[in-house]
């Protein structure tokens, strides 16, 4: 499994995509200049809870079996390769890469992979065959979708082009390739310091196309250092709902976003490593301010000791300050809140086999959940050792029938469950209502719980009315 860098973490980490954003990596790397104090605010700013969306959690793939990429039948070995994990690249041996080139290089009518294996190494080459694979796949799928390969340039010479934010990783020397959905719409790059670069194609670019659906850029894309003027600002206040362990203090991070997307999936592709995010000072009262943004968008991480990690999107724009006011965290511990305590946890009662759970549902009349869960899935452990021994959690899921569906591709494939974990809530007939994926902590579970019971047209479990009675959930 990629180390928790390779997921965006919306934290997207154990983080979006199984589907992640958990934390990745502590190291702060400042913005272009110093921070610059705030100016005050004229009016104090309202009160309100950070949203926590799902973290985007990219499960581990099973072993893979590298002999695929030497099969002797060029349509599976060129089917191995789109479907070589990112964490194998470096398994694959020089002479494999070299020979997956010559016969990209067949198919693309360009020696560009057979060159790149020289010029960046085999390891990096193969996570541009890779890319370049898919991205000729989604072409041939899509009459409107093109395949593009090319290279980034960053001026300025402050950081590495591998840093660069966009839908595709970005590999050694610059070299990408991604499929775009949509030619009409451009392909956008971001880098810290740096303006965003929204690039658009000309006709003549894409009257280049080769018959694979490719077109490579002969030259590279640049990217310009962001000039004083258009840095962007953040400040606003953090706080604690709840008492705060002795010495725990707040933090707060950054990550650039790669967005807007122009993929034909919609979605970003995986990667060795994000960069660092930005480390956005607190003070002892909770204030923040800092200047020296990029105009994007950034996922924004709250995290304190004791507390429930909070995740928000925002978007900043050239030049000015965004002030997000009061950002409240909620205490891990619920019972905090309420002078009754903990509910009662009874042990989860799951059922084995998916077709016994519907049926128990049938007959009780209650809603089912139904968990797809993998023995290699680290999300799926976290779950187990934090949210499914939560009191509150248990008393919710008393009032459903549970289903863990351990590693079922049948049921994966009639349900498109495509990750772990991976939630999906039915009704007592068997109609699917709701679905989740990836590591929920304890309270942002319970908020999904909630959403599901609202669609499902019934009133929120009995263990939870005191939280939501007390404002809490």
């Amino acid at each position: 499994m990629p180390s928790a860098s390779a997921r965006w973490p919306r934290i997207l980490c154990a983080a979006a995509l199984c589907g992640s954003v958990v934390a990745c990596g502590e190291p702060t790397p400042a913005p272009t200049r110093a921070p610059t104090p705030a100016p005050t605010p004229s009016a104090a700013p309202p009160t309100r809870a950070l949203a926590m969306p799902a973290p985007d959690t990219a499960a581990p793939a099973p072993p893979f079996d590298l002999g695929r990429l030497a099969d002797p039948d060029p349509e599976r070995r060129r089917a191995a390769l789109t479907a070589l994990p990112l964490a194998e690249y470096e398994r694959v041996p020089e002479g494999l890469v070299r020979e997956l080139a010559a016969q990209l290089a067949d198919e693309i009518g360009d020696p560009l992979p057979e060159t790149l294996v020289d010029a960046i190494g085999a390891t990096e080459a193969i996570g541009f065959q890779v890319d370049l694979a898919r991205a000729l796949d989604a072409a041939a799928a899509s009459p409107e979708a093109l395949a593009l390969a090319g290279r980034v340039e960053v001026l300025g010479g402050a950081r590495p082009s591998s840093e660069v934010v966009a839908q595709m990783p970005i590999h050694a020397g610059g070299w990408f390739a991604t499929a775009l959905a949509d030619p009409s719409r451009p392909l956008t790059l971001h880098l810290q310091g740096h303006a965003p670069l929204s690039r658009s194609f000309s006709p003549t670019e894409l009257a280049s196309k080769q018959g694979s659906g490719l077109v490579i850029l002969r030259e590279p894309l640049r990217l310009a250092p962001l000039a004083e003027s258009e840095q962007a600002g953040i400040r606003g206040r953090l706080e604690l709902d709840g008492p705060a362990p002795a010495g725990a203090a707040p933090s707060l991070r950054a990550y650039l976003a790669p967005y807007p997307i122009n993929s034909p999936s919609g979605r970003y592709a995986e990667r060795a490593r994000w960069p660092d995010p930005i480390a956005i000072p607190v003070a002892a009262d909770g204030g923040f301010s800092l200047r020296g943004f990029a105009p994007a968008r950034y996922h924004l991480v709250a995290r304190a000791e004791g507390f429930e990690a909070a995740e928000l999107d925002t978007d900043l724009a050239a030049g000015s300050w965004l002030d997000l006011g009061a950002l409240r965290l909620t205490h891990s511990d619920l019972s905090t809140y309420l002078e009754a305590g903990s509910p009662a946890a009874p042990p989860l009662a799951w059922i084995d086999t998916p077709a016994a759970a519907f049926a128990a549902a049938a007959e009780q009349g209650r809603p089912l959940l139904a968990y797809t869960t993998a023995s290699w899935c680290l999300p799926c452990q976290q779950l187990k050792a934090t949210t499914f021994t939560d009191p509150w959690v248990r008393g919710a899921l008393a009032e459903m029938v549970l289903a863990r569906v351990d590693e079922d591709p049948a049921f994966n494939a009639a349900h498109g469950a495509s990750g772990y974990p991976s939630f999906l809530v039915f009704d007592a007939a068997g109609r699917e209502a709701y679905r989740f994926s990836g590591y929920q902590a304890p309270v942002a579970f319970l908020r999904q719980l909630l959403r599901a019971f609202e669609t499902l047209g019934l009133p929120a479990p009995a263990a939870l009315r005191p939280l939501i009675e007390a404002g809490r959930l």
